[in-house]
C-alpha cells in the first residue's frame, strides 16, 4: 500500500514538472514555478540589486544633470534581480 502511495506521489511530481517551470532565467516578473528542493509549486520572489547597467546609466546621466545620475537607482529595469523560492530561499534564476 505504501508503494502505491509513493508511486502516486512520483506521478504527481512528474505532472507538476511538466506544468511549471523549474528555471526562471530571463523572466522579469514574479512567476509560478516548481521548486525542486521543496517539491511544491510556488510563486517566486525577486531580490533586486544594483548591477553594472545601473552604474553605467548613472555615469551617463551625471553628465546631463547631477541629480539625473540618481534616477537609475530607483528604476527596476536598470537593476538585476534574482528569483528565489519564498519558502526555502533556493535561487531559481536571474532577470536580465
Amino acid at each position: 500500500m505504501e508503494t502505491q502511495q509513493l508511486i502516486q506521489e512520483n506521478i504527481l511530481d512528474q505532472d507538476f514538472k511538466t506544468k511549471y517551470k523549474t528555471n526562471l532565467n530571463g523572466v522579469k516578473n514574479e512567476e509560478e514555478f516548481f521548486c525542486i528542493r521543496c517539491k511544491q509549486p510556488r510563486i517566486s520572489k525577486i531580490n533586486y540589486r544594483y548591477s553594472q547597467k545601473t552604474y553605467l546609466w548613472c555615469f551617463i546621466l551625471c553628465f546631463l544633470t547631477v541629480l539625473g545620475g540618481l534616477i537609475p537607482f530607483y528604476i527596476k529595469k536598470c537593476q538585476s534581480g534574482t528569483h528565489y523560492c519564498p519558502e526555502c530561499f533556493t535561487e531559481i534564476g536571474e532577470t536580465e
